[in-house]
């Protein structure tokens, strides 16, 4: 507060100084324009640098108010989500002292991560004492849990969490072990074959409820490594949508987080080569509720399309075209709202292949995170998407692949409602106003046709 009020009372003494030198300099010319005349000219300096100070003043406390706005967000979303804070970049235009507290709530929320991790390893530690070769996966077959003498036996490179286990089992063997264990609701001894040719001896079991599969191979014991990756969450299944409208809290509002991979960035012409999605119920995310599709675009794919995602025309050979994958596409976005980085370009190219094909396609509901990133941040010019990850502390993980881009927009949906809630935006209405503040962003987006 004493610090506040010497500010104020410094302003209002350099104001002050300001008109006093002014009206000298006008009085003194105006009567003694002669010999007044230097008098006049230190009076406009003076002014000037006193106009200056008083500017420089108005500068540093708008800065001051977009880092504590900015802090105030950081901090919201590291309640809401223990996240770290993204730091400020060398180049940041942000004020010393808001730096530092960014600073200060990205160790807090590195402290919160920490401490989860901690309760996480006890798990770890029991598992690896037992030193089995385990796996577990979720009913869509995404490695959720895998010990260290698992990689090592299958190969790291394979059973990462979060992949498909099926790139080191052999999908047929593996759902039939998986289909017996749980009709004989106890683990059962089956030989599951690998992806990469040969088998392993195995104990299956069923966890019932969440639905996962627990693989643990023969052999394993003894190999080398400790430890266990593992996300359990994975095994979460978002809740059947419910009716919305603008009144719906964004807490409680149904969400598909919706990417593409395309040929090109023309809307008119080009095709989808891959659609990745996951679900979510406001803030919570269902990692493991995800869609994730190759898509043969009837068109060859540009090589520098090719170099930004990697998807070649070999990968698509034997992938469906849009049209017999629609019926999946328009179950996905029904009765969600739908939300992307730059949204509306991957709706346009979803409305052109439904053009292309006759299909019965409606425009979703929908939210743009660059727009609503925009109005967060109205003093920020980079709005990429690794640009808001990073300035809001989420990793990123499999950029260009439309997966991997739906699940780091994901994840800043998640830390833009807190964010959003602190400016008063808490309904699906009033996100839809907030949008309409990011004009600049808008009219660049009109500009290119969408």
């Amino acid at each position: 507060m004493a610090d506040g009020r010497k500010r104020t009372d410094a302003l209002i003494v350099i104001i002050a100084m300001a008109i006093v030198a002014l009206a000298g300099a006008g009085v003194g010319a105006a009567l003694r324009p002669g010999w007044l005349a230097p008098a006049a000219g230190l009076g406009l300096v003076a002014a000037l640098a006193g106009l200056g100070a008083v500017v420089g003043l108005r500068w540093r406390s708008v800065r001051v108010r977009a880092g504590i706005a900015r802090v105030r967000g950081d901090l919201a979303a590291v309640i809401a989500r223990r996240l770290a804070a993204g730091r400020p970049a060398a180049d940041d235009d942000i004020d010393p002292g808001m730096a530092r507290l960014v600073d200060l709530v990205a160790d807090v929320g590195a402290a919160l991560a920490t401490s989860d991790a901690r309760r996480d390893d006890r798990l770890a530690a029991i598992i690896a004492v037992l030193g089995e070769a385990v796996v577990v996966a979720t009913a869509s077959g995404q490695v959720s849990l895998v010990s260290a003498a698992a990689k090592a036996l299958l190969g790291s490179d394979r059973v990462a969490v979060g992949t498909s286990v099926y790139a080191a089992l052999d999908r047929a063997s593996a759902v039939r072990a998986a289909d017996r264990a749980a009709a004989a609701g106890a683990p059962v001894d089956a030989e599951i074959l690998l992806a990469g040719g040969g088998a392993l001896a195995a104990k299956v079991a069923s966890l019932g409820d969440p639905a996962a599969t627990v693989y643990s191979f023969a052999g394993g014991a003894g190999a080398l490594g400790h430890g266990v990756d593992h996300d359990l969450s994975l095994h979460d299944r978002a809740p059947a949508p419910t009716p919305f409208d603008d009144h719906t809290a964004l807490a409680e509002l149904p969400v598909v987080v919706l990417d593409l991979e395309t040929t090109g960035l023309d809307t008119a012409s080009d095709r989808t080569v891959s659609i990745g999605a996951v679900l979510a119920r406001g803030p919570r995310l269902y990692r493991g509720d995800v869609f994730d599709r190759l898509v043969a675009p009837g068109i060859e794919i540009p090589a520098h399309s090719t170099r930004i995602h990697g998807i070649t025309d070999a990968m698509v050979a034997d992938a469906p075209s849009y049209d017999s994958l629609y019926p999946e596409v328009a179950r996905l976005v029904s009765g969600l709202v739908v939300v992307g980085h730059n949204i509306g370009f991957d709706l346009a190219i979803l409305a052109a292949e439904a053009a292309r094909f006759d299909l019965d396609w409606r425009p979703p509901p929908a939210l743009d995170l660059l727009r609503l990133g925009a109005a967060l941040e109205p003093d920020q010019a980079n709005m990429t998407l690794d640009a808001m990850a990073r300035r809001w502390g989420i990793a990123i993980n499999g950029r260009h692949t439309a997966l991997g881009d739906a699940l780091v927009t994901a994840e800043l949906w998640a830390s833009a409602l807190p964010r959003l809630a602190e400016v008063g935006v808490t309904t699906f209405g009033e996100a839809l106003a907030f949008e309409q503040q990011a004009k600049s962003v808008i009219a660049r987006q009109k500009e290119v046709g969408w």
